[in-house]
């Protein structure tokens, strides 16, 4: 049976960045996972680009970030309970164009909202009785 796949987050930025955007290889496009960190964030993962010895480069799995609290508490329901979602990179600006040099990584996040997330509609009027 195939999911049908909604928006959870359609754009967050990734808090913490654990890699140089410019050389890590990655795109536009790209996929990512989430995993919960040792220390209970919920953490993105990426294939970038990575150096063994500093001169062979080749693509590993690698930590670039974490959610921000906010954004973890929509999805944590999905990722806990081993749901499906789908992260892609939607945005990336190195480090060179920006003026304060804090390169930027957004990812959007899709998953089964009707059998995932569980969402309380009692104080919104669209949903009363």
């Amino acid at each position: 049976m195939q999911d049908i796949l909604q928006p959870i987050i359609h754009k967050t930025s990734v808090q913490g960045l654990q890699v140089n955007v410019a050389s890590s290889g990655l795109s536009i496009g790209d996929s990512a996972h989430l995993e919960r960190l040792a220390d209970g964030r919920i953490g993105i993962f990426a294939q970038a680009k990575r150096w063994r010895f500093g001169v062979f480069p080749h693509r590993g799995n690698t930590l670039i970030g974490s959610l921000s609290d906010e954004s973890a508490a929509r999805i944590s329901e999905a990722l806990d309970s081993g749901g499906t979602l789908r992260t892609r990179i939607v945005g990336l600006t190195p480090e060179h164009l920006m003026l304060d040099g804090h390169a930027s990584v957004d990812v959007s996040i899709w998953g089964n909202l009707a059998l995932e997330l569980h969402f309380d509609h009692s104080s919104d009027s669209r949903y009363a009785v």
